[in-house]
C-alpha cells in the first residue's frame, strides 16, 4: 500500500480483506471515488467497505487525498 502524504488533512489508507476494500481516514459523510489504473471510475460513495470486482491496482481518491491499493 502506498500512501500519498498530505500535510493539511488526515491521510487516507486502504486495505483489502476477503475481497472487500476498507478505507480509513475519511471524515463522517466524506465521499470517495475508486479508479482502476486505466483511469476508469469503478465505484463511488460514502461507505468504508467496498466489494472489489477483480484483483488489480486501484486508486482511491477523496477530495485532494489519494491512496494506491494493490489487491
Amino acid at each position: 500500500m502506498l500512501v500519498i502524504p498530505n500535510n493539511t488533512q488526515k491521510q487516507i489508507t486502504g486495505y483489502v480483506q476477503n475481497c472487500i476494500l476498507y478505507i480509513r481516514g475519511l471524515l463522517a459523510g466524506e465521499s470517495w471515488c475508486i479508479y482502476n489504473t486505466s483511469g476508469i471510475l469503478i465505484s463511488e460513495g460514502k461507505e468504508t467497505g467496498i466489494m472489489l470486482p477483480v484483483k488489480g491496482i486501484y486508486i482511491v481518491k477523496s477530495g485532494n487525498k489519494a491512496v494506491k491499493v494493490v489487491f
